[in-house]
């Protein structure tokens, strides 16, 4: 696998380089033909099969060869600011944002990483910082005027907050956690579960030696695991 993009909460990898080219209308084509192509320029021209790895939980699937789509869907009036659809900076992220907005059940239905791949990708393609902040934001408020709800740790919070105390201690167990991941996770669920809305997180941060931003990433790193332990159980026993 080619690892086109590598950091502590997301790697993007590529079974091989992307081979992605442009269509043209041509008078051979019929019109109907000539119109999807205008509306869709862009080509996969081999299949590629995608591994994505966010916060330790793993997304596998393929985009197919002769795959089109449109580019970067930037409105005319800000190409000035951004630059065309065509730029090929934006293309292999485009292509994949786009077969994750036409396929939610690839990420579990996770709206907030496919805009976090798209920046990501923006930023492989050399795209600077501004751009790929205003294209971020435009692109994921689009998707949520669209009905894609956000990926939401707060329902999942209030999952485990119905459980009793043994139950989640099982659970914990069950889904091979690390000792850091363990505390700050069994600290926020308390926390949550007393109904505090303003975390002192100060003494938990002091005993584990880690700072606040370290915090986050392992919450959102176990409660992932633990999630998933939950699903899989869930599922088997509606099987």
């Amino acid at each position: 696998m080619i690892t086109w993009y590598e950091d502590k909460k997301l790697t993007i990898e590529f079974d091989k380089m992307p081979k992605l080219a442009v269509s043209y209308p041509a008078p051979w084509y019929g019109k109907e033909e000539n119109r999807a192509i205008c509306d869709k320029p862009f080509i996969n021209k081999e299949a590629l099969n995608v591994k994505l790895t966010w916060l330790g939980e793993v997304f596998t699937f393929d985009i197919p060869a002769e795959y089109c789509w449109d580019g970067a869907s930037i409105p005319r009036m800000f190409w000035r600011i951004i630059g065309s659809p065509q730029e090929p900076e934006f293309l292999v992220a485009s292509m994949l944002h786009d077969t994750l907005c036409e396929n939610h059940h690839y990420i579990n239905g996770n709206r907030y990483l496919s805009t976090i791949v798209l920046e990501r990708c923006l930023k492989v393609g050399g795209v600077c910082g501004f751009k790929r902040w205003l294209m971020k934001h435009s692109v994921d408020n689009f998707q949520k005027f669209q009905g894609w709800k956000k990926w939401s740790m707060q329902e999942k919070y209030k999952i485990f907050n119905l459980m009793d105390i043994k139950d989640l201690e099982v659970l914990f167990s069950k889904s091979d956690l690390t000792e850091e991941e363990y505390w700050v996770l069994k600290y926020s669920l308390g926390t949550y579960k007393s109904n505090i809305h303003k975390i002192d997180r100060l003494s938990i941060c002091d005993r584990l030696n880690i700072s606040f931003s370290t915090f986050r990433t392992l919450k959102l790193i176990a409660l992932t695991k633990v999630y998933k332990v939950y699903k899989d159980h869930i599922n088997k026993l509606k099987d």
